[in-house]
């Protein structure tokens, strides 16, 4: 098991010189690359879900709440916190900076709902 109870599925990597690389996946890692990216993009800029955003961006508000329901977070608190202690390994899902229970929680209560229920 890796950090917050994630599990890591190995991948076996060849560098250029010859050598093999292990490379790990956690679990959440594997979640986030099921969602299309240009998709979500493309219902961001449809929905303006973005308008008023300062950095904070609809990508790492939904990583943020996937990752409170895999962590069984009960707080903005936790979440921030628990994003924190993996912020290294989400730079490559998108994430440069955990995001701020003020960021998150004014996305949450402000951003449009239309976004969440396309189908």
């Amino acid at each position: 098991m890796g950090e917050l109870g994630f599990t890591k599925n190995p991948v076996h990597r060849t560098t250029p010189e010859g050598l093999s690389m292990i490379r790990s996946a956690s679990l959440f890692s594997q979640l986030l690359q099921q969602i299309p990216r240009n998709e979500f993009a493309r219902l961001v800029r449809k929905h303006r879900g973005e308008r008023h955003a300062k950095g904070f961006t609809c990508w790492t508000q939904l990583t943020a709440m996937l990752f409170s329901q895999l962590a069984q977070a009960d707080s903005l608190r936790e979440i921030c916190n628990g994003l924190a202690c993996c912020l290294g390994k989400l730079v490559h899902l998108g994430i440069d900076r955990k995001p701020t229970k003020s960021n998150l929680s004014y996305a949450n209560a402000h951003r449009p709902a239309d976004l969440t229920r396309h189908r």
